[in-house]
């Protein structure tokens, strides 16, 4: 005798999406590491989802590339450039609500100025300085996203506190105690030397950790940028 059929069971579209997101996941981790671009196609087709939306996604998870490079002095570069070129256009009334989002995006307050082609977002510090620039354009039926930003005022409050603390606080008075307590001006130079050396050091350890942070928190913004921007274009 036949068992009876157990009726078919019905998913919500978010259990749907919870259920492939899962099975995609282990599916990888039983065959490999890494699917191409054309297999992640095929994969989205069955669920219904198009090459086109595929290839949006896959391009705003791209690494942006960082165009500045290291100073050997500092240990890490002065400025961070940012650049992304994306397959789709945005709308006025698209890029109207875009800038009306972008403080939330850059996690800061800005000012914000915008037309029907071009975006501009920027915040400033107190003293002037401009630490960071959002900028959108049209180019050639792509839309470029770029982002520049400067560390040189972390730099500057950093190298000056710490080196010129250490090595100025107290380089010089310890090395005068010890140029006048061994009668040698060449010891005492020694000791202020290696104080701000070691002043340089902890200086250079301090901003490159503060700096790579720093360059991390861009690139994670500027991959939420440009999902956003992704989901909102046509």
């Amino acid at each position: 005798m036949e068992k009876p059929r157990e009726p078919a069971r019905h998913f919500t579209q978010q259990e749907a999406e919870l259920i492939l997101r899962r099975a995609a996941h282990l599916g990888t981790r039983e065959a490999r590491a890494e699917l191409s671009l054309e297999e992640l196609e095929r994969i989205a087709a069955d669920a219904g989802i198009s090459p086109e939306s595929v290839r949006r996604a896959a391009e705003s998870l791209e690494a942006p590339a960082t165009l500045a490079t290291k100073s050997l002095f500092f240990g890490e570069s002065l400025s961070v450039s940012l650049e992304r070129a994306l397959s789709v256009q945005l709308t006025p009334k698209s890029l109207e609500k875009l800038a009306s989002l972008m403080d939330d995006l850059m996690g800061g307050k800005g000012t914000v100025f915008h037309d029907e082609q071009r975006l501009t977002w920027t915040r400033k510090e107190e003293d002037g300085s401009l630490p960071e620039k959002v900028t959108l354009w049209s180019n050639g039926g792509r839309l470029r996203v770029e982002l520049r930003a400067s560390q040189g005022a972390l730099a500057g409050g950093l190298y000056g506190g710490v080196w010129g603390g250490v090595g100025g606080g107290l380089g010089i008075p310890v090395g005068t105690l010890t140029a006048i307590f061994t009668s040698s001006v060449f010891t005492g130079l020694g000791v202020f030397l290696g104080i701000a050396a070691g002043g340089y050091a902890l200086a250079r350890v301090l901003f490159t950790s503060a700096a790579r942070n720093r360059r991390a928190r861009w690139e994670h913004q500027m991959r939420t940028l440009c999902e956003h921007i992704t989901g909102l274009g046509t």
